[in-house]
């Protein structure tokens, strides 16, 4: 039996986010492990979802990848929920839009709900 808690279906979706990340921007997970004084293995478990990602590990993503771990721990969020994001207007906090699912059917076909009503006469 595993000694540690199942990570939840959030925590898999930010893993693959994370994973995702870190190879599209050719960052090997050894980098990581050597910024974190760790090994592979311990990047491996995270990376692919088997533990819990946590601050340190974002930390380290970002240091790499030239952002910091604020903004990717956000980034990594609203994509693993899958929204979109919306980058802020200056000096803004960035919002978020709601993804396609989660609009209106008619928002969906570009109609609005005043165009399924008649005319008035």
């Amino acid at each position: 039996m595993d000694r540690y808690q199942p990570i939840r279906p959030f925590g898999k979706a930010f893993a693959r986010e994370y994973k995702g990340y870190m190879t599209s921007r050719g960052i090997k997970q050894a980098d990581i492990a050597e910024l974190l004084g760790r090994n592979a293995g311990y990047v491996s478990e995270r990376a692919n979802g088997k533990r819990a990602l946590d601050t340190d590990d974002v930390d380290a993503l970002a240091e790499l990848t030239g952002t910091n771990g604020r903004d990717l721990m956000i980034e990594l969020a609203q994509r693993a929920r899958g929204l979109a994001v919306v980058p802020p207007v200056e000096d803004e906090e960035p919002t978020v839009s709601p993804a396609p699912a989660e609009l209106p059917k008619a928002a969906k076909r570009g109609r609005r709900k005043a165009d399924d009503v008649g005319e008035a006469e």
